[in-house]
């Protein structure tokens, strides 16, 4: 059972926003971190993004939550995806799995 108060759903969902756009940064730079810490990083995503998906099971919730910080962030992800195909590509072949 998940329980998060007001704030706190919207803190990890910012710092889930802030981790993707650090991550979108690091790949056009060309300066992609060494490989534990993509493998932290990745952990990370996963867990936020379960945390996140529990707690959106509930409609208070869902109430609570930033609706236009999360769908620029939907918006930014697929936007970035879809320009640049070998980011997907590159996540696919390393092993690392493309969640739900």
């Amino acid at each position: 059972r998940y329980l998060l108060e007001d704030g706190k759903l919207n803190l990890c969902l910012r710092n889930m926003i802030d981790y993707k756009i650090q991550q979108r940064k690091s790949y056009l730079d060309n300066t992609m971190p060494a490989e534990h810490l993509i493998t932290a990083g990745d952990d990370f995503e996963k867990g936020i993004g379960t945390v996140l998906r529990n707690a959106w099971n509930h409609v208070e919730a869902t109430q609570t939550t930033d609706v236009p910080a999360l769908i620029q962030h939907i918006s930014d992800v697929l936007s970035f995806v879809c320009s640049n195909t070998g980011f997907l590509n590159e996540i696919v072949n390393n092993g690392n799995d493309v969640q739900q």
